[in-house]
């Protein structure tokens, strides 16, 4: 089960196509989108409506469901398309609509052949194991012999038992003292590894405490070192501080016995020094204000901030005018500096050099990506506009601008009434 969404523009379709390997499409739901701006979505009536509509096979369209802002802005619904042949969907109204559902049904490619043969063989090889180890210890233990029953074997009469009869009896025994030597020996060797364990941890132990001791030692010998050259290092800071304090005191000093000299002299010369102080006041006036205005400058310069809205439109300000300057509002006249230019950056359209263009703004007088993106503007305020086709000249071909072309305006408010 895969999940699937998409959002229907108004003027843009969308076309869905049955994938067997995904399955049948299920849509359960419907939520109706905001492709307008923030400051442009209050001027949306409430009540209108925007309608969701599919076709099946070039027939007539079919309502599927119908939103309403603020009343009923989502739908539930249970549809599934498993049509060979195309389904598109198209929303009527201002508003795009989000359509979200799941796959059902698509195909499962089962693997794990490998895995599975891989598993037996490791059952086989258990199987196999087990069965060995069984065998051995039936060997194992038919070798030993009880001492009932090699009484029971053995003849009554040594005169009537021959040398083949005895040589059976011997190997058995002799194989018996042989594996009991081997037994011990496998006994001795396993009591042997715990003591060689044993050690290989003290020595371990032994080298990690001795290396804590070590770097225990050269932390403590680092630390005195730092410890002492930090004590040095405030010594000598001392010294020159004082040093300091010294030139300072005997500047001081000077500059007062300078004063007083001034002071005793003649007239004229005290009439200098005021002179020279007041000039200095203006100079320092002076930059303060040309300060003042590279600042102001910068800011005009540096672009204030760059938008992005749902619908695509981008609006990037370029340099800002006074900050008391008139904003231009919906139902204004306004008088704009233009530039069109398309993504290429061929320019197919400007005023420049002639007077400004005007328009009533939010009467539909010029394209709707204008009417959006100079809404809120101030006198002497510069934005760049980036305008999809579908707030542009859409899908119809004009004089230099082809079809569902993006377009950049950079416009300057001239003037508001």
């Amino acid at each position: 089960m895969a999940f699937w969404g998409v959002e229907v523009k108004p003027g843009n379709r969308y076309t869905h196509l049955y994938d067997q390997t995904r399955g049948r499409l299920r849509i359960t739901q419907a939520v109706l989108g905001n492709p307008l701006g923030s400051s442009a979505a209050k001027s949306v009536k409430p009540t209108l409506r925007t309608v969701v509509q599919c076709n099946y096979d070039k027939s007539s369209p079919v309502l599927v469901c119908a939103l309403t802002a603020g009343s009923n802005e989502s739908s539930h619904m249970e549809l599934e398309f498993e049509e060979q042949n195309e389904v598109v969907f198209s929303v009527l109204g201002q508003r795009s609509v989000h359509l979200t559902g799941y796959f059902v049904g698509g195909k499962k490619f089962v693997g794990g052949g490998e895995d599975s043969e891989d598993t037996n063989g490791e059952d086989i090889a258990d199987t196999e194991s087990e069965g060995l180890g069984a065998d051995e210890d039936d060997s194992y233990e038919s070798d030993f012999i009880d001492d009932d029953d090699i009484i029971d074997d053995a003849p009554s009469s040594p005169l009537l038992q021959t040398s083949e009869e005895e040589e059976p009896w011997k190997r058995r025994a002799a194989k018996r003292k042989k594996r009991q030597v081997i037994i011990e020996s496998e006994e001795e060797e396993e009591n042997e590894f715990p003591k060689d364990e044993q050690k290989g941890k003290d020595n371990k132990r032994k080298s990690d405490e001795q290396k804590g001791k070590d770097n225990k030692r050269k932390s403590d010998e680092q630390k005195g070192k730092d410890n002492k050259r930090k004590s040095d290092e405030e010594q000598e800071r001392g010294v020159s501080k004082s040093k300091k304090v010294d030139k300072k005191e005997n500047s001081v000093e000077e500059s007062k016995k300078d004063k007083t000299v001034e002071s005793v002299g003649e007239n004229g010369r005290s009439e200098n020094s005021t002179q020279s102080q007041r000039e200095e006041k203006k100079k320092k006036k002076k930059k303060s204000k040309i300060s003042k205005k590279e600042t102001e400058k910068d800011e005009k310069k540096q672009p204030k901030r760059i938008e992005t809205f749902p619908n695509g439109l981008i609006i990037e300000e370029i340099s800002t005018g006074r900050p008391d300057g008139q904003i231009a509002n919906p139902g204004c006249k306004v008088y704009v500096n233009y530039v069109g230019k398309l993504q290429n950056g061929t320019v197919f359209d400007s005023n420049a050099g002639e007077k400004p263009f005007k328009f009533h703004l939010g009467k539909g007088q010029v394209i709707t990506g204008w009417d959006l993106g100079i809404n809120g503007m101030r006198v002497g305020d510069k934005r760049r506009l980036t305008i999809p086709p579908t707030l542009g000249y859409g899908d119809k071909e004009m004089e230099k601008v082809p079809k569902n072309s993006w377009l950049d305006f950079e416009v300057e408010i001239v003037k508001v009434k």
